[in-house]
């Protein structure tokens, strides 16, 4: 785990989101990843989106 991925994690704990973490090979497209989320019931998001705003909110 990177630490950037820590920051993140520990960000969400502190704030008391709930996440779940879902790994899978890369993909080009989130239609792409569906397969590999079929047995997940979430909203879908992207990894990018992620990252961007919990780096905004981590360096405020």
């Amino acid at each position: 785990m990177t630490k950037n991925a820590t920051s993140v994690y520990k960000y969400l704990d502190n704030e008391k989101i709930n996440y779940q973490i879902v790994t899978h090979p890369p993909v080009y497209t989130a239609e792409q990843a569906d397969k590999y989320v079929q047995v997940y019931q979430f909203a879908r998001t992207k990894n990018l989106f992620l990252n961007a705003v919990c780096k905004i909110k981590l360096e405020k």
